[in-house]
């Protein structure tokens, strides 16, 4: 039985990895006198394991205006972070006997689909060239650096706590994304109503307390609450840039499966290691928005029409002006509950995409052998790397955003996870002639051109594209084909 990965139904559901639990360190005591002015400090250190578990509906108070009288809404701080890496960002072009995700025929695939399901027969590929067009999620590289090396970093680099103060996660409804930010989450000192008390499944999320009628205590770990929006996932029209279909368990556990690589760089980082389960048993759905993405058909559209700057341009910003308003009931809890420090929203999403959110591009350029620059990337962020940015005020249309000054506790806290764009030269490219590069129209021109890749796919591998999009595992991939006598 399948299911879209999103719902919109605005039933809040916590979401987490089946093999991994959130630990949240706790949170500093409201009244504490020797808190600094700017950040919080750690008073007492809780860690508790945390499970996946359905929650109250919530979204819905989301869009229902707070009082903003007297409120600066620029002190909330967004803290984006681009996802770990994922099997879509892998190139093992020395994997000469691997398949190329590019030109992957159906008896490829069934070979690929057997091996990460451990059966053997046929041409078994030991690595993939390319990892494009491929289910989305993360390599083992990409969970280990993001659940080892940045959290260890964050959680010892300057605090114990971690970045403090996140009030609110939000991500892209993309698998890698997610599945960074469940990881990723462990790094980050959960506070307010927005998350839920560890062992309390009905806490409310509307900010006035627990679903006892009680204040939510602060020195009680918190657990990771994920919300998304469709505005935030990637730009271009690739399969895995789409919000993943999921398998749905007969005791009602939804997972999202994958074939996993290894990742990392050079030879050997395409190896299959075999098939992944995300668990998400549920992601908060931002209330008015709709997943569109469910039947063969909408899917097979999404992917091959040709994508449209104005739509794309328009869904980003439904989405700043969500994430506006959560950014204003963050500001309302932050300021009843009488903290200190910079409140914080954590949104995780990708290196294209955030150029159109911030509505500043800072894509990534080369020389080229002629001296002018050569397009190497759709974004400058490098994995996990972190930028931070707020909202410029409440009566702009467009929610716009501007970047945080280069800032002491970001760069203590983070280390070389952190980039302030402002503090970077050589971010604005010039030609010989002194003239700046469209980075925009570059970066739209590389979408095009992304479509009409996928494109070429649908009409050389229609079967293959199809197979792709509506992936839902290897055993129901190898047993549709079984059932059509193909097996």
């Amino acid at each position: 039985m399948c299911a879209a990965l999103c719902r919109e139904d605005n039933v809040a559901i916590v979401t987490s990895i089946y093999i991994y639990k959130l630990i949240s360190p706790s949170v500093m005591l409201k009244d504490n006198p020797a808190a600094s002015s700017s950040e919080p400090q750690r008073l007492k250190t809780t860690t508790q394991t945390c499970t996946s578990r359905i929650s109250s509906p919530e979204m819905g108070s989301l869009s229902s205006q707070p009082n903003t009288e007297d409120q600066d809404i620029s002190s909330v701080h967004i803290v984006f972070q681009r996802h770990a890496q994922a099997i879509s960002n892998i190139a093992d072009l020395d994997a000469h006997d691997g398949f190329s995700a590019e030109h992957l025929t159906l008896a490829q695939l069934t070979s690929l689909a057997r091996t990460a399901n451990g059966q053997h027969g046929g041409v078994a590929p030991s690595s993939m060239q390319t990892g494009v067009f491929l289910p989305d999620g993360l390599t083992e590289f990409g969970m280990s650096v993001t659940s080892r090396t940045f959290v260890n970093h964050v959680t010892s680099n300057g605090t114990s706590a971690g970045l403090g103060n996140v009030y609110m996660l939000v991500s892209s409804p993309l698998t890698r994304a997610l599945q960074t930010l469940m990881l990723s989450s462990k790094a980050f000192n959960l506070v307010g109503p927005f998350h839920h008390p560890v062992g309390d499944s009905n806490g409310s999320l509307n900010g006035g307390g627990s679903a006892n009628g009680h204040e939510e205590d602060d020195d009680k770990a918190k657990e990771a609450t994920i919300r998304c929006h469709p505005g935030l996932q990637e730009a271009t029209p690739w399969p895995q840039d789409f919000p993943a279909l999921v398998r749905t368990d007969v005791d009602g556990r939804k997972t999202a499966p994958y074939i996993k690589l290894s990742g990392g760089k050079g030879s050997g980082c395409g190896a299959v290691m075999g098939e992944e389960e995300v668990d998400v048993t549920g992601i908060l759905w931002a209330g008015g928005s709709l997943n569109k993405w469910k039947t063969l058909g909408d899917r097979m559209e999404a992917v091959m029409r040709t994508p449209d700057l104005m739509e794309i341009e328009d869904a980003v910003r439904e989405a700043r002006v969500w994430l506006r308003e959560c950014a204003l009931k963050v500001l309302e809890a932050h300021r009843k509950e009488g903290r200190r420090g910079t409140p914080r929203i954590v949104v995780c999403l990708h290196g294209g995409i955030i150029n159109f959110v911030t509505q500043k591009w800072f894509c990534d350029f080369k020389k080229g052998e002629d001296g002018g620059w050569r397009w190497n990337g759709s974004g400058v962020l490098r994995n996990l790397e972190v930028n931070v940015y707020r909202f410029k005020g409440l009566e702009d249309e467009e929610a716009g955003l501007e970047e945080v000054d280069g800032d002491e506790y970001y760069e203590r806290t983070l280390g070389s996870y952190y980039r302030c764009m402002k503090g970077e030269e050589g971010l604005a490219y010039r030609d010989e002639d002194g003239s700046l590069v469209d980075q925009k129209a570059i970066h739209w021109e590389f979408i095009l051109d992304k479509a009409r890749e996928v494109q070429w796919f649908a009409k050389e591998r229609m079967e293959v594209l199809e197979r792709l999009v509506m992936w839902t595992g290897c055993n129901g991939f190898l047993a549709s084909l079984a059932v059509n006598g193909r097996g």
